[in-house]
């Protein structure tokens, strides 16, 4: 697969001031894993490879059956995702913070088909210059608990050129964010087919639309400046 560093069926394991470039898979990889601590290390120029390389997720990915995992204070840059694909089953209660993120295609990546990824907290992390995105994605359908993205907190994090998308999420909390876009186009955070979502206390600033909320039920959104 050509992954830099690869975690894999490994408990309490800590990756620590590594220093990974030019990996043609990703370049930390982490799968079936329980505690992980990725912390202080530097990542860039990540899956150089492509799609037909294997794993092609970003320059840190959480994979199948990763609990309890820390990623703090790492530099990444220049992957297909800052830190993505929380595709697998069961990745949850994990921690995302004090990370920058810079010249991704996503800042963060997380597409889900009738598989769970809760209890994730992101937070005080600087996602810049990564026009796909943060994405967060059920693609099995409606919003429910324990199916696809639920209980998610993102807060205190920094967004520059970089929208914020959330597909048929259950209970997502967004606050406190600083969202802003250099360009007149596009939807800075853009929330569709979800339930139970809070927009609190966020700066938005740029694009064609701040905030854009679409067939989504019980969404609160308050204290925003746009």
């Amino acid at each position: 697969q050509s992954d830099g560093i690869i975690i894999e069926d490994a408990l309490n394991t800590i990756v620590d001031h590594c220093d990974v470039r030019k990996s043609q898979g990703n370049g930390i990889h982490i799968g079936g894993a329980t505690a992980a601590r990725v912390v202080n290390n530097l990542v860039r120029d990540a899956n150089l490879g492509g799609s037909t390389n294997g794993h092609y997720s970003g320059c840190i990915a959480i994979s199948v059956n990763t609990q309890d995992a820390v990623i703090a204070n790492n530099y990444l840059e220049n992957g297909r995702s800052g830190i993505g694909d929380f595709t697998g089953i069961d990745n949850s209660y994990c921690t995302i913070t004090g990370n920058t993120v810079t010249n991704c295609t996503y800042g963060m990546s997380g597409i889900f088909v009738d598989k769970s990824g809760g209890f994730l907290t992101v937070s005080d992390n600087k996602f810049l210059k990564c026009p796909s995105g943060i994405v967060i994605e059920n693609t099995a359908g409606s919003p429910a608990f324990e199916v696809g993205p639920y209980l998610w907190d993102f807060h205190d994090n920094i967004l520059e050129d970089t929208p914020l998308i959330l597909i048929a999420g259950y209970k997502i909390r967004f606050a406190n964010n600083i969202v802003t876009n250099s360009t007149t186009t596009g939807t800075l955070i853009d929330i569709e087919r979800s339930q139970g979502v809070q927009v609190i206390g966020n700066y938005v600033y740029g694009g064609g639309q701040g905030i854009l909320v679409n067939a989504t039920i019980a969404t609160n959104a308050s204290n925003c400046l746009i």
